[in-house]
C-alpha cells in the first residue's frame, strides 16, 4: 500500500491559480498523484557528463525502484554503483515535500556534512527547475529557508515544508520527526548501526524511509540489516539492483572494468547478485604478495648512467612520521609500452632520530640528476673536505627527464631544483591525477605488464596498501594505508612515476 499519498497542493495564491491554463491544472493534478509522471519534469545534472537531463525515461533498475517507492513505505535498496538511484531518490524527496501534506519534513542523511549538503543541492536544483506551477516559494535566508543545511518551502498559512540534511552520527535528527527520510550509503557511515537506530525513531506514523546503499563487506552493518530485512524482522522491504540494470552494461563491460580492479572492488562496484553486493568492499588489498612477486623481473638490468636510459623520479616526501621515498621508473628495456621500476631510495625517520635531513636528501637527488661522488656531493658543489671530490672520483648523472612529486612537503626543495635547472620538476595533483596514477599502477601490476627489481622496501610498502574506491569515480581507486603505522611512501612515489613515464614520449 502507498504510504505517502498525494494531497491537494497548497501554497499557490489565487492569482497564480487563475493564471494556470487548463492543461497546467490537469498536469499538476497528475503529478500530485503519480511520482512517475512527476519524474518527467524533474531535472538533474548528469554527474558523468555534466548535461542537464530529466527522468522521463528510466533505466530498468530505476523503473523498478520508482515503482516500489509508491508501493512500500520502508525500503532497503542494495545496489551496484552508478545506477542513478541517488538522483531518483532526491526526486522522491522533493515529491514528498511538495505534495504529501502540510508541514511535511524530509530528512537527508549521508556520510558527512559535505555529502549530506550535496544531496540537498541535488534536491534544490530539481525543485527550482520544475515548471512554475509545481513549485512552492522558497523562504529567505533570514528565516533559515535556503541554507547549506536546509531548504524551507512556503506552502501556505501555517504550512512550512522543510528539507534538512544531516551528517551521520549516533544521534542524527533525534529530536525531529520526519515525513520521509532518505538515507544515502548507509554502509559507508562511520556510525551505521547507531545512526540507523536514531533515524528509525524519527519516522513519523505513516511516514516513509528509503535506504539507498551499496554493500561494504560481510562484517558491515548493512549486511546484518539486509539479513533482517529478508527475514521480515527489520520492517524494511529488501530490494536489489545488479550492475546490468542500466543499458550500457553487459558482461563484456564488467570484464573490462574488472581488469583494473581487484575482486573486492568489482563486487563493490558491479555486483551481479545480492551476495556479491554484500561481499564487496570499497577498500580492499591493493596488491597481494603473489601478484606483486610475479612482477619481479630478474633480467631487468641495473640502472647505468652511461646507457642514458630515460627515467622519471617519483618523490613522496615527509619531514617526520612517514618516510621520504624516491623511485626511479623507466619504460621497460624490451617492452616500450610497459613501465619498469628500476631503483628505490628510502629515508625512514625511525632510523634518523625521528626527522629527515632535507639537505642530505636534496644532495642525493642532485647527484642522481647531475652526477657527484660516492659520498653524494654534487658535481656542481663539491666538498673540499671530501677526498673523493678532491680526487675527481665522481660518477655521471642519470638521464632524468622529470621529477614528479607530492607538493605537500617538498615545494621548497622543488623550487630550488627548478631555479638551478637541475631537472624538470613537476608536481602531481593529489586529486584526480593521483587517482588515475594509482589505478594505472594497479592495472599494470594485475596484468603482469609492470616489472620491478625486487626491492624489499618497495614490496613492504606495496603490501601495506589498501585500495579505496572513490565515491564519485567508482572506476578509480586510491592507495591508502592498511593501518596508520604502515608505510606506503615508496608505493606512492612509484605510482606517480609510472603515470608520468607512460605519459611522456621518451
Amino acid at each position: 500500500m502507498t504510504r505517502i499519498r498525494a494531497t491537494a497542493l497548497m501554497g499557490f495564491d489565487g492569482d497564480k491559480r487563475r493564471r494556470m491554463t487548463s492543461i497546467e491544472e490537469a498536469t499538476l493534478r497528475l503529478v500530485q498523484m503519480s511520482f512517475r509522471e512527476f519524474l518527467r519534469f524533474w531535472h538533474f545534472k548528469n554527474r558523468e557528463t555534466g548535461a542537464v537531463q530529466t527522468m522521463a525515461e528510466l533505466w530498468s533498475g530505476q523503473a523498478r525502484f520508482a515503482e516500489l517507492m509508491t508501493q512500500e513505505s520502508r525500503i532497503l535498496a542494495l545496489k551496484a554503483g552508478k545506477l542513478g538511484f541517488t538522483e531518483l531518490e532526491c526526486a522522491f524527496d522533493a515529491w514528498v515535500a511538495l505534495f504529501s501534506q502540510a508541514n511535511a519534513r524530509v530528512h537527508l542523511f549521508s556520510l558527512n556534512a559535505d555529502a549530506a549538503q550535496e544531496l540537498l543541492r541535488y534536491v534544490r536544483f530539481g525543485i527550482t527547475h520544475l515548471p512554475w506551477y509545481m513549485q512552492l516559494s522558497i523562504m529567505g535566508d533570514t528565516h533559515g529557508g535556503d541554507t547549506g543545511d536546509s531548504l524551507k518551502l512556503l506552502g501556505g498559512p501555517d504550512d512550512i515544508r522543510s528539507i534538512v540534511s544531516y551528517a551521520a552520527s549516533p544521534h542524527a535528527a533525534i529530536d525531529r520527526s520526519a515525513t520521509h527520510s532518505h538515507v544515502d550509503e548507509l554502509a559507508r557511515m562511520p556510525y551505521g548501526e547507531s545512526t540507523w537506530q536514531s533515524i528509525q525513531s524519527t519516522i513519523a506514523p505513516g511516514g516513509s524511509c528509503h535506504i539507498v546503499t551499496r554493500g561494504a563487506g560481510d562484517a558491515n552493518f548493512v549486511a546484518s540489516l539486509w539479513e533482517q530485512a529478508t527475514a521480515g524482522t527489520a520492517y524494511l522491504y529488501p530490494f536489489f539492483a545488479a550492475y546490468n540494470e542500466r543499458p550500457d552494461r553487459d558482461p563484456q563491460w564488467r570484464e573490462k572494468e574488472a581488469a583494473s580492479m581487484n575482486q573486492q572492488g568489482v563486487l563493490f562496484f558491479a555486483p551481479e547478485t545480492q551476495e556479491d553486493a554484500l561481499a564487496g568492499d570499497e577498500t580492499a588489498e591493493f596488491l597481494n604478495a603473489n601478484t606483486w612477486d610475479k612482477c619481479y623481473d630478474p633480467d631487468l638490468p641495473p640502472l647505468n648512467p652511461h646507457d642514458r636510459t630515460a627515467i622519471v623520479l617519483g618523490i613522496d616526501a615527509s619531514v617526520s612520521g612517514d618516510c621520504f621515498a624516491v623511485v626511479a621508473v623507466s619504460r621497460h628495456p624490451k617492452r616500450h609500452n610497459d613501465p619498469a621500476i628500476r631503483q628505490c631510495k628510502l629515508w625512514d625517520p625511525r632510523a634518523t632520530g625521528g626527522r629527515i635531513d632535507f639537505d642530505l636528501v636534496e644532495r642525493w637527488i642532485r647527484c642522481i640528476c647531475e652526477g657527484g661522488c660516492a659520498n653524494f656531493h654534487p658535481r656542481r658543489e663539491p666538498d673540499p673536505a671530501c677526498g673523493l671530490c678532491r680526487a675527481g672520483e665522481t660518477f655521471p648523472g642519470h638521464y632524468v627527464v622529470q621529477i614528479v612529486y607530492d607538493p605537500y612537503q617538498m615545494e621548497a626543495v622543488a623550487q630550488r631544483l627548478t631555479r638551478q635547472s637541475v631537472a624538470w620538476v613537476d608536481p602531481c595533483d593529489q586529486g584526480t591525477e593521483r587517482l588515475i596514477a594509482d589505478s594505472e599502477f594497479h592495472k599494470y601490476a594485475l596484468s603482469g605488464r609492470l616489472s620491478h627489481d625486487g626491492d624489499r622496501d618497495l614490496r613492504e610498502h606495496v603490501l601495506n596498501a589498501r585500495a579505496k574506491l572513490q565515491k564519485d569515480e567508482d572506476s578509480k581507486l586510491r592507495m591508502v594505508k592498511k593501518a596508520p603505522n604502515r608505510k606506503i611512501d615508496l608505493a606512492v612515489a612509484a605510482s606517480m612515476a609510472i603515470k608520468r613515464i607512460l605519459y611522456l614520449n621518451v
